[in-house]
């Protein structure tokens, strides 16, 4: 809640109806406006880190619509996790216009594993992947992200050597 002084102040006539408190709604709408280009890479569920103050919440992209302003900006709208994004801490969001708060958008979670080439892998045509080591055999795996000739799998020992090109030919 807040009491706007320029209306509530020592001396001040009110005859009623002044809309001199302001207050959230029970719970904040959380918004981030960004153009079409990023909105492309942020569909519904896309998890969103806010913080404010010492307070950090986790959000995830609720939906998206057009600025009515502008033709280039997207206004995407966040929720929380069955309730308020703010949670419990939605006293930290100030009451009146507009509030900034840092925000990070997770479009690619952080994946750990081990990494080979991506020339090393051989997909097979019912879906599986898999690896051949420097004595043929095959050892299946799961592709859990890939860039720039990279991936990071799943399936396959650290330290493995690996054929590159996979060659399924020469296979054992």
């Amino acid at each position: 809640m807040s009491l706007d002084r320029e209306i509530v102040y020592r001396g001040a006539t009110l005859a009623g109806g002044e809309a001199a408190v302001s207050g959230l709604a029970e719970a904040p709408v959380f918004t981030i406006p960004v153009t079409a280009q990023q909105a492309a890479a942020m569909p519904a569920g896309t998890p969103v880190e806010l913080g404010i103050e010492d307070a950090s919440w986790t959000a995830v992209v609720a939906g998206q619509e057009p600025d009515p302003e502008s033709s280039e900006i997207v206004v995407v709208t966040l929720e929380g996790a069955g309730g308020p994004v703010c949670g419990d801490e939605c006293d930290l969001v100030p009451v009146t216009g507009e509030s900034l708060l840092n925000s990070r958008i997770i479009t690619q979670a952080t994946v750990s594993g081990v990494v080979a080439p991506s020339a090393a892998l051989l997909s097979a045509a019912d879906g599986t992947v898999s690896v051949i080591d420097d004595e043929g055999v095959t050892h299946e795996v799961t592709v859990l992200a890939s860039a720039q000739g990279m991936s990071v799998i799943e399936g396959a020992a650290a330290g493995l050597r690996v054929r590159v090109p996979a060659d399924a030919g020469a296979a054992g």
